[in-house]
């Protein structure tokens, strides 16, 4: 009687034996691995695109059996490129002998191409910075070397002055020059907001403000037809300004300003405060007192109306 229970045949205890070190060796393999994407058996297409650097670095850690991830750019049997993150992870049985390697890919591809505009994002902006800080030093070389260096002399009046903007670049600006041999003028002028637009703006105010006869808003023509020029009274000189920037509505920007007219022979000083705080006036017998402006500037608009007032 052939017994239905008891030991079974060899072959297959062999293969009961083979299907359990299956198993365990897919669960090492499971435990070993850092991603639970794609099991693959590492055979990966290459091309021209792939870096072989990056291949010997993974040759490199299978030969010497540990773990290693690498980026590389791959190709599927259709030729198509793609990016793919690679990560090799020795299995080793009970003794800690590696048995085994076990290949993990990801197709990194998007996050490849993200990581790289961010990049080239970055270095443009980065040429762009660059760029801004040589035009922000340009226009500030150019506003401070628009500052007068030698001032007018002569007896019973000294002149000083101590520029400090708040920043690099920005409007304000000043000057004192001789616009003939009796009388200087002395003008500060400040820009709104900061930066290139408005030191620009100050370098186009301060040729406009220059002593060159036939450019400059200073002066004027003579009536008698001579072809020579007359030094133009301040609030004349503000009013051609508020005039001459009417005329451009597309500029956002306006300027404050104090204009003045110092007669050397009498020591009268005129002057126009278009929109611009008040000069200050010490006497030895009243003390200091501030002059009167002209009112608060809207869009180059600076004055109800022009004032010109002597102090002496």
């Amino acid at each position: 009687m052939t017994p239905t229970t008891g030991n079974a045949t060899p072959a297959k205890r062999l293969d009961s034996e083979r299907a359990q070190a299956q198993l365990e060796l897919k669960d090492r393999a499971l435990a070993a691995s850092a991603e639970g994407i794609t099991i693959a058996d590492c055979r990966f297409l290459q091309g021209p695109g792939t870096d072989p650097a990056t291949v010997d670095t993974l040759r490199s850690a299978i030969r010497e059996k540990r773990e290693v991830t690498v980026q590389l750019l791959n190709y599927r049997k259709d030729g198509t490129p793609f990016w793919n993150r690679l990560s090799i992870t020795p299995v080793r049985d009970a003794s800690g002998t590696v048995t085994h390697f076990i290949g993990v890919q990801s197709d990194v591809t998007a996050e490849k191409q993200a990581r790289d505009a961010l990049q080239h994002a970055n270095e443009q902006l980065e040429v762009a910075s660059r760029a801004m800080k040589r035009d922000l030093e340009a226009a500030g070389d150019l506003q401070h070397a628009l500052l007068p260096v030698e001032l007018p002399q002569f007896a019973g009046m000294s002149f000083a002055y101590r520029f400090r903007p708040c920043s690099d670049v920005g409007g304000d600006s000043l000057n004192v020059l001789w616009l003939d041999d009796r009388h200087v003028a002395i003008y500060i002028l400040d820009v709104s907001g900061h930066g290139v637009a408005a030191a620009f703006l100050s370098v186009t105010l301060t040729h406009m403000l220059s002593a060159v006869p036939d450019r400059s808003f200073l002066y004027h023509a003579a009536s008698d037809g001579t072809g020579k020029y007359c030094v133009t009274p301040p609030a004349e000189v503000v009013s051609r300004l508020n005039r001459h920037f009417l005329s451009n509505p597309g500029v956002s920007r306006f300027f404050t300003m104090i204009y003045g007219i110092l007669d050397k022979e009498t020591g009268d000083f005129r002057y126009v405060a278009a929109g611009h705080l008040g000069p200050i006036h010490f006497s030895r017998s009243a003390g200091g007192s501030i002059g009167e402006t002209g009112g608060i500037p809207s869009q180059w608009d600076f004055w109800p109306a022009p004032r010109m007032k002597s102090m002496q």
